[in-house]
């Protein structure tokens, strides 16, 4: 990872980010796949997340 933080949501995007079509599946079946180590984070985490990525920090 090159821990650039991407976005996208209705009314902009960043990067290579787009908005799928498609949901996302469920945690569990992510996390079948090797290559992928999901955890459950909290509402503030993600904000403070999105916000960065947004360039906007709180």
């Amino acid at each position: 990872m090159n821990g650039r933080k991407d976005f996208a949501d209705r009314n902009e995007m960043s990067g290579s980010s787009r908005l799928g079509i498609e949901p996302f599946p469920s945690l569990e079946i992510i996390a079948a796949d090797p290559e992928f180590k999901p955890e459950v984070i909290s509402r503030e985490e993600f904000d403070v997340v999105w916000q960065h990525a947004k360039g906007t920090p709180r």
